[in-house]
């Protein structure tokens, strides 16, 4: 829209406004003074709300990189090798996840939540290099 475009239309909705409520050009003003205030306050709210699901949105993605790494490094549990969540030589019958604990951990280990997991981030199946 061109400036003088912009213009005329605020002088129609002024016209319109002293016309309408019987207003003097001062108190036309104050009206229209008000709606811009309350666009200014509506324009503020939109933009904290946007910043809040952008952050929203960035925690969630990290957090499903989280999730992915953790089925990741949970699927490739070896007995005999660094366990990647405590750095320790895993033994047989050892489960970092269940604190040490003998728990009798099968050689084609999976956890328990991979698949609820691994559909929450969108993905069918894990890596294992």
């Amino acid at each position: 829209m061109a400036e003088n475009d912009l213009q005329k239309l605020i002088k129609r909705i002024f016209n319109h406004i002293k016309e309408k409520y019987g207003y003097t050009d001062e108190q036309a003003l104050i009206y229209l003074q008000g709606y811009q205030d309350c666009a200014e306050e509506n324009q503020q709210s939109l933009e904290r709300r946007d910043k809040m699901l952008r952050d929203t949105v960035a925690e969630l993605c990290e957090a499903k990189r989280l999730l992915k790494a953790a089925v990741e490094d949970m699927t490739g549990i070896q007995f005999g090798e660094e366990c990647k969540v405590c750095s320790k030589k895993l033994l047989p019958n050892e489960c970092p996840i269940h604190n040490n604990v003998a728990c009798i951990l099968e050689k084609d280990f999976k956890w328990r939540y991979a698949d609820e997991a691994l559909a929450l981030i969108g993905e069918d199946g894990v890596k294992n290099e």
